[in-house]
């Protein structure tokens, strides 16, 4: 007869388990009889997320009876994963954003990825993003934890490429500014003359040399930090260019003191000072001196002294002639009669050196008119001069008649015999 065993000393066991990435399988404990086998009804192992009930049949051979069925249940539940988050902290970029979640706790050569929601746009703060799903090969494996969100933000971005040129250059009564250029299209602008204060909706221009033109600048734009900057405007006096002629008429000594017209010009300014002198290159004195020197060759200069837009400058040497005044000179002929004494001709000119001489050639060497005392006449040539003024010659006539005599006759009576 076959032995029977006792089933009491046999157990059939399942359990459920955390997925762990090993094998999980069904046990039968207790003595079983040699020669018995077992067979199952459904997979007795399970590694993945799952569950199963098996009933095991133990069957007996020649010696033994079949033991009867025993069942089990077996089970691999979810892990739940650990989250890591990164870039919580983001700079806006203009386009949507959002954290990224780590799976932590996978088992060594799964791969799994997280799905996370709540991407934001715009610079903001406690934006919440969460993690919705799990994907990869394995990730029926595993769960997410209940606590599946975190907070982040986005702060303003640096704008770049942002330039200012400023006005750099002489003097030419037009208003100057800076522009800017690489500025984002929507952005706002303001400016200020001070450091730190942008009151102004456009840009402060400058016409005249000053000595610090400087203008400040901000950009500002939602979803960027505000750029400032500054640019100095440099407006440098403007050279006095000046316009001459190759020379300019003169004038008579003693004429008022007017600058000859027309020879000299200056851009920009109609303060010009005249200076003269005898020679191109000598030193330049005033007109005054000019008009008190002496006739002849001179030249003349335009000088323009510095004013706040314009620098100093100095014309070129422009030759020109103060011509001799005509000379005042009045003489008179000598005509009488003989009275026994020398008589000359007379010649006044105030100021000037007189001289004579006798006959009508030679030096006028004599610095007294030549005289006749008899009856007759006599020409005498005279000279003028005077520094500045034309040399005047000329000649008078002395002009000596015979003195009438009225004889006077006294009668005596004599008696002829």
């Amino acid at each position: 007869a076959k032995a029977t065993y006792d089933m009491g000393g046999v157990t059939f066991t399942g359990g459920s388990y955390q997925y762990d990435g090993t094998a999980h399988s069904l046990a039968i404990g207790g003595d079983l009889p040699s020669g018995v086998t077992v067979s199952y009804s459904d997979n007795n192992s399970l590694t993945d997320v799952g569950s199963v009930t098996v009933t095991a049949s133990f069957t007996g051979d020649a010696n033994h009876n079949d033991i009867a069925n025993k069942t089990a249940a077996l089970a691999v539940t979810q892990k739940e994963v650990g989250l890591s988050w990164s870039n919580t902290e983001l700079t806006y970029n203009g386009d949507a954003q959002k954290p990224m979640a780590t799976a932590t706790g996978i088992v060594s050569g799964d791969e799994i990825a997280v799905t996370v929601s709540g991407e934001q746009t715009n610079v903001g703060t406690g934006y919440t993003a969460t993690a919705t799903e799990l994907t990869g090969g394995k990730a029926g494996n595993y769960k997410l934890p209940e606590q599946a969100t975190t907070t982040f933000s986005i702060t303003n971005a640096t704008m770049t490429g942002i330039t200012a040129t400023a006005y750099n250059a002489p003097y030419d009564g037009e208003a100057h500014g800076i522009t800017l250029s690489g500025v984002p299209e929507g952005s706002t602008v303001t400016f200020g003359t001070t450091e730190g204060t942008y009151d102004l909706s456009t840009a402060p221009t400058y016409t005249d040399v000053a000595a610090s033109c400087t203008v400040y600048y901000k950009v500002s734009k939602t979803n960027y930090n505000d750029f400032t900057g500054s640019s100095t405007v440099t407006i440098t006096q403007a050279e006095n260019s000046f316009t001459t002629q190759p020379s300019i008429e003169g004038w008579t000594y003693g004429a008022e003191a007017n600058a000859p017209a027309g020879g000299v010009a200056a851009f920009g300014t109609d303060a010009i000072t005249y200076k003269y002198c005898a020679t191109a290159d000598g030193t330049y004195g005033t007109y005054n001196d000019v008009v008190n020197g002496q006739a002849g060759g001179w030249y003349v200069k335009g000088f323009v002294e510095a004013t706040t837009n314009y620098a100093a400058a100095t014309s070129d040497a422009i030759p020109f002639t103060i011509t001799a005044a005509t000379l005042t000179v009045t003489a008179a002929d000598y005509s009488g009669t003989y009275d026994g004494t020398a008589h000359g001709i007379t010649v006044t000119a105030e100021g000037a050196t007189i001289k004579y001489r006798e006959g009508d050639t030679g030096e006028y060497n004599l610095t007294a008119s030549p005289t006749l005392t008899n009856v007759g006449t006599k020409t005498v040539y005279y000279q003028v001069t005077k520094e500045n003024y034309e040399t005047v010659t000329d000649s008078k006539t002395i002009t000596i008649t015979a003195k009438s005599i009225t004889p006077t006759i006294t009668v005596t009576e004599s008696s002829y015999t």
